[in-house]
Parts: structure tokens; sequence; C-alpha cells
């Protein structure tokens, strides 16, 4: 007795033989990325005309039920994809912050240590302009202190 297959194994069967999936060749004209792309495509190709001609033999709650599935099967990779997606964008940000911190945190000691420096060469500045003032006051005073002798003396020859 012939040993049944579904339609489904035997085109599955037969596409495999007549494309020989394991072992494609890449075209000359084409890159790497092209064939795969390609290659998907065919496969796709395929994966829809068995399922077309699966879907023609199949009743309605069949229909329901596989149309059910199929969508729950779409929530859960697009619920997966999203989560890497998420994952992948957590990790490019704390990647970028990090970079970002260690560059603020070069530059924070950097303006650190040229503000020290301002600070100290500020500090030399007022001391030695105390200084300066200090002398000047007394040599003002000094200078006062002769005018005035002078001027008591005007007055008391007047």
């Amino acid at each position: 007795m012939k040993d049944s297959k579904s339609y489904c194994d035997s085109c599955w069967t037969y596409g495999i033989n007549r494309k020989n999936i394991y072992n494609r060749t890449k075209r000359k004209d084409e890159s790497l990325e092209e064939m795969r792309i390609r290659t998907i495509e065919e496969d796709l190709k395929d994966l829809k005309h068995i399922f077309d001609t699966y879907i023609e033999t199949m009743g309605e709650t069949m229909k329901e039920e596989m149309a059910i599935t199929i969508g729950k099967a779409i929530t859960d990779v697009i619920d997966k994809a999203y989560i890497n997606i998420e994952k992948n964008v957590e990790e490019h940000v704390s990647s970028e912050f990090d970079k970002l911190n260690v560059k603020f945190t070069t530059q924070l000691a950097i303006l650190n240590t040229r503000m020290f420096r301002l600070d100290t060469e500020i500090n030399l500045l007022v001391k030695n302009f105390a200084s300066v003032i200090k002398k000047n006051r007394l040599k003002g005073l000094e200078v006062f202190t002769k005018y005035l002798k002078q001027r008591s003396k005007k007055n008391d020859n007047t």
C-alpha cells in the first residue's frame, strides 16, 4: 500500500529537491546580502503557495483557529522584538551616557584645575595689592603729614 503524505509534506519535499535548499549558491551578479534576501523571498513564495492551497481545503472553524494562532504568534514575535529593541536602546543609551559622563568628568576636572590655579593667582595678586596699598598708605600718610607741617609753618610765619 502506498504511503500517504499530506499535500504540504509533498510540496515541502518537492521544494527541497527542486531548489537544493541546503546547497544554495550565490549568483555572480549579486552580493551575499542580496542572495540571502532572494532565498528568503523564494521560501516565502513557497510557503505562501503551500498556505494558500492548504487554506482552500480547510473548513471555516479551522481557518478561524488558525487565524487566532497566527495572530498570537505574530503578537508574540512583535513582543519579543519590542523587548529586544528596548534592551538594545537601553544598552545604547547607557553606553552613550557613560561616554558622556566620562567626558563631562574629564572636562570638570580640567575646569577645577584651572579654577584652582586662577584662585591661587588671585590670592597672590590680592596679597601683592594689599602690600602695595599698605606701602602707599604709609607713604600717603607721610606725605600728608609733611604737607600739614609745611602748612602749619606757613600759617605760623604769617
